[in-house]
């Protein structure tokens, strides 16, 4: 509609007030000063106001053509009386609207701290928050369970760069501790409006939750609790309970029984005899829904359920000499959403799933692994102890047998686990939701189980490849990594060695002997 080369006769600026309540973009440049800065001749004219911080800015250009009315009249000059840019003659060529952010006078955050894990025999455990700030300096307080820490009291250190970064420093860390920390970052100690928070994070302690050995004379099920509540308390909530003669294997009929103990990979062992299992109560490791956060960078409200006591990250080992297949330890909410399950799943192989739920409802996997060990006529079921192990972390899941890892699978980062409604298990599982209370009835174990501990955080393939070569009576010495595609070469027993030799290794030998002098130690 409009003159490919129209009789422009002046141009205007419509700039906003920068108020957020008010977007309208009002008409400027009504004096002498303002019009001759605005020349028709000169490129460069330049229009000047004062902006302030934190505000957002927008404008137009308005091109007024020769002959076309405005505000009622044939003059094409703008004037106060159409004031904002929705009033203008819309055969007047108008431009589009551009913005712009003034500086802020709160700072930015860049980096937000992360969840730190680490051993009470580390040196130090470290929350580091980066951020920028254009204006003024900023100073950053640090706080644990919602209460201010002060630099230089007790074991904590901060070290702030007012326009850059801020460091709290932890020494030696215990399981006192343990919490959630944040930071808020304020321009202005006097006033909170421009006040930002940082992301709550965890330091947790890495250590050994719980674990069953089967010899206290005193109490068989006792467990050693490592919570900062229990330490050096013996939780002595675990009991033997059988569903024997019941028409389904209803977990809530089940009656209390004293269980059989045998000699075991150390000491005694606990033996199952197909109808019976072990009740770790609500309360047993790995545990959900404790050590929680107000919320994670989206916010109050993203609880982190569960973290810390193994359920987000942990182990579990233990020793079995096994007449069935079956679940090793196991446990599941009604709503299905938080579950962990270690099974045997037939004589050669063993299986780890981990799940817990997103904040769209849906159940996540943070990882489901099941693979078969690799050796010659072997069996779980041939009256020796096998050693099982699984480990998760970093949405990933891992298991293993006899010292070697079988499978691992990755799914994906599960973001809570909501509390235990029921009891954690040894010996076995239960039926799919919403009859989590039935125990499956093809899932109990019949065996011998010794030595079950729960920690949480990952136990490294070679600890757990030495406790199998340390323990096991027929003197094995464990592959690392039995199905190591790859192509370095198996000089020594490591983990990217993949426990065959053959002609490749022969081949690769001979060319570093005859190069190197490399040659075969006794």
């Amino acid at each position: 509609v409009y003159e490919v080369n129209p009789a422009i006769v002046d141009q205007y600026v419509f700039i906003s007030s920068g108020a957020a309540t008010d977007p309208n973009l009002y008409f400027r440049g009504t004096t002498a000063v303002d019009e001759t800065a605005w020349s028709m001749t000169d490129p460069n004219s330049e229009y000047s106001f004062t902006a302030t911080l934190d505000s957002t800015y927008s404008w137009a250009i308005v091109e007024a053509i020769d002959g076309y009315a405005h505000n009622g009249t044939d003059n094409p000059a703008l004037t106060v009386d159409v004031s904002m840019l929705n009033n203008i003659d819309p055969n007047n060529i108008i431009g589009p609207i551009w913005s712009y952010e003034s500086t802020k006078s709160q700072p930015t955050i860049t980096q937000q701290p992360a969840d730190i894990r680490v051993f009470a025999s580390d040196p130090t455990a470290v929350f580091t928050v980066q951020f920028t700030s254009l204006v003024n300096p900023v100073t950053v307080t640090w706080y644990k369970d919602d209460v201010a820490l002060e630099d230089g009291v007790g074991n904590v250190t901060v070290v702030t760069d007012e326009f850059a970064s801020s460091t709290l420093t932890i020494a030696s860390p215990s399981l006192a501790d343990e919490g959630k920390y944040y930071c808020i970052l304020s321009v202005d100690e006097e006033s909170e409006e421009d006040d930002i928070q940082s992301a709550t994070r965890l330091l947790v302690i890495k250590q050994l939750l719980a674990q069953y050995t089967f010899d206290n004379p005193a109490d068989r099920l006792a467990d050693t609790g490592e919570l900062a509540a229990e330490v050096g308390v013996t939780r002595a909530a675990a009991q033997g309970k059988s569903v024997a003669g019941l028409a389904e294997p209803n977990e809530m009929l089940a009656t209390n029984v004293a269980l059989t103990f045998v000699p075991g990979i150390e000491g005694d062992a606990v033996y199952l005899d197909g109808a019976q299992f072990i009740d770790l109560d609500a309360n047993g490791y790995p545990r959900a829904g404790s050590l929680n956060t107000f919320g994670d960078i989206r916010g109050s409200g993203y609880e982190k359920d569960g973290f810390g006591r193994g359920m987000d990250e942990g182990s579990i080992l233990c020793w079995v000499k096994l007449e069935s297949d079956g679940a090793v330890t196991m446990n599941a909410n009604i709503a299905d959403g938080t579950h962990y399950g270690v099974t045997t799943n037939g004589t050669t192989s063993a299986r780890i799933i981990v799940r817990g739920e997103n904040w769209d409802e849906g159940w996540q996997n943070l990882g489901e692994a099941n693979g078969d060990y690799q050796m010659e006529a072997f069996d779980l079921q041939d009256g020796q102890w096998h050693m099982f192990a699984a480990t998760w972390d970093n949405s990933t899941a891992r298991v293993y047998v006899n010292g070697e890892q079988v499978a691992t699978n990755t799914q994906g980062y599960t973001e809570r686990y909501f509390p235990w409604d029921l009891g954690n298990l040894i010996g076995a599982s239960r039926s799919g939701q919403p009859n989590r209370h039935i125990l499956n009835a093809n899932d109990f174990i019949t065996g011998a189980i010794d030595s079950v501990r729960i920690y949480n955080y990952a136990i490294s393939a070679d600890a757990i490849a030495t406790e199998y070569m340390n323990k096991n009576t027929q003197g094995i010495v464990p592959c690392e990594n039995h199905n190591f595609v790859g192509n370095e070469f198996n000089f020594v027993n490591t983990a990217s060695s993949y426990c065959i030799i053959d002609l490749e290794d022969f081949a690769e030998f001979a060319k570093n002997w005859l190069a190197d002098g490399l040659y075969v130690q006794p």
